[in-house]
Formats: structure tokens, C-alpha cells, sequence
């Protein structure tokens, strides 16, 4: 069932991440872009908290309107483009 899928591919997650070390020179706070009108996101504040503690930096959420599956069709797309040159620009200014 679905279910089953959706909580391995959690756990794929929690694994990678428990394993992942930071490892560049970013300082600069850390920009997630979401789906607004992704639920499950919104029960995950545990894992945004160890992410921050872990890079040493905050999260910024960028919220577009939209569900998950549309952000990568127009115009939802046009404003995932958008927020991703963003926060690009915004990166590059941090470590200059």
C-alpha cells in the first residue's frame, strides 16, 4: 500500500540525513521551498529543528501555492524558478 511506500521512503530520508555531514562554507540561512498546501510538512518541525542545529544556520520557508505534484508544471514552476534564482542570488551575497 501506499502507506508502506511513503514511510520507507521517510525513513530513506531520516537515514540520509542522520549520515549526512555538512560540509561546506555556507554560512547564510538555509531557504526551503515548499508546497503550501503540503500537510505532511508541516508535521515535520522536528526534522527542520535538527537540520538547523546541525548546519548551524536557520531555515527560511518559501511557500508557493500549490500542492507537491503540481509545483513542477506551469505556473506553479515559473515561481519554483523564481524562488530557486532567489535564493541562488541570495547564497552568492552571503558568501562573498
Amino acid at each position: 500500500p501506499a502507506s508502506r511506500r511513503i514511510q520507507a521512503v521517510r525513513d530513506a530520508h531520516d537515514e540520509a540525513f542522520g549520515n549526512y555531514v555538512f560540509r561546506f562554507g555556507y554560512h547564510g540561512p538555509i531557504n526551503m521551498i515548499r508546497s503550501s498546501e503540503n500537510t505532511t510538512i508541516e508535521a515535520n518541525t522536528h526534522w527542520y529543528q535538527k537540520l538547523e542545529q546541525k548546519s548551524g544556520t536557520t531555515i527560511q520557508f518559501d511557500d508557493i501555492h500549490s500542492t507537491h505534484a503540481r509545483l513542477l508544471f506551469d505556473p506553479e514552476a515559473s515561481h519554483l524558478a523564481e524562488a530557486l534564482v532567489q535564493g541562488i542570488e541570495e547564497s552568492e551575497r552571503v558568501t562573498e
